[in-house]
């Protein structure tokens, strides 16, 4: 398990970066078996983000740069994120296998991590 506080983030001018480079993969390639999770729970300890469509007013994730990157706006703040988290080799598709850009909604992706014990918001 990643565990992440309130003291680990940034500002929107000074955004904090934290690179994940086993996420499920200490063998080298992904593995669900391995059951790793990222805990944000601290972060949104005064928030009531409890759920996908919550946790989408604050997270984004994208995929596009070769890694998987959480960027977490984690004041709320509309203006930008202030935590970014990469893991390093690993793509949406291998978060959910029936991952696709086109369909499916950034709620319903992060509602699958934490269904799936992937992503502890609460």
């Amino acid at each position: 398990m990643f565990v992440w506080s309130d003291q680990d983030q940034g500002t929107v001018l000074s955004v904090a970066k934290d690179r994940v480079a086993d996420f499920n993969s200490s063998a080298g390639s992904y593995n669900s078996a391995e059951g790793d999770s990222l805990d944000l729970s601290g972060l949104f300890a005064d928030m009531s983000v409890t759920d996908g469509v919550s946790a989408e007013t604050v997270i984004n994730v994208d995929d596009s740069s070769g890694y998987t990157v959480f960027k977490i706006k984690v004041d709320g703040v509309l203006l930008g994120n202030n935590l970014e988290i990469r893991l390093t080799d690993v793509a949406k598709t291998d978060l959910m296998a029936s991952y696709d850009a086109s369909s499916t909604s950034e709620a319903d992706f992060l509602q699958h991590l934490i269904d799936n014990s992937l992503l502890q918001i609460s």
